[in-house]
């Protein structure tokens, strides 16, 4: 009997510490509000001078990473070739991150429009063969 007793006392006093909020072990998760938007510059073709910056909200002050380096002040990361990056924010407890994409821009003698008009293929043989060749725009030749 005396042994029966002393487990409902332990119960008791396990249920009253519970009840008032003592003894208890979960911990309350922050509410992360932190969201953001990236200005990307795409990288040159074949090159690694891509950026991007990243504006945060939901926060007074931030720190950023990108892939798995360190957290910084700076929101801009620069020196990128094309590919996925991931953008890690960080306030407080908080911490968000989304996935952010690098494009590569084309050099300007590939870039074609929709009639298939390129600078290679259309205008650089009219001006090598009309202007260059010809002298018209040579000062003094006619």
């Amino acid at each position: 009997m005396f042994r029966k007793n002393e487990i409902l006392f332990g119960v008791l006093i396990s249920c009253l510490l519970i009840l008032f909020g003592c003894g208890s072990t979960s911990t309350p998760t922050p509410t992360c509000n932190i969201s953001f938007t990236a200005a990307v510059t795409d990288a040159s073709n074949g090159a690694t001078d891509g950026v991007i910056t990243v504006n945060a909200t939901g926060a007074s002050s931030f720190d950023y990473a990108i892939d798995n380096g360190d957290f910084q002040n700076s929101n801009t990361f620069s020196g990128l070739g094309p590919g996925t990056y991931t953008i890690k924010i960080q306030s407080d407890d908080c911490e968000y991150s989304e996935s952010v994409e690098v494009g590569e821009e084309e050099k300007e003698e590939e870039k074609e429009n929709e009639e298939g008009i390129s600078f290679s293929n259309v205008i650089k043989p009219i001006i090598e063969s009309s202007c260059t060749i010809s002298g018209c725009h040579v000062p003094g030749v006619a």
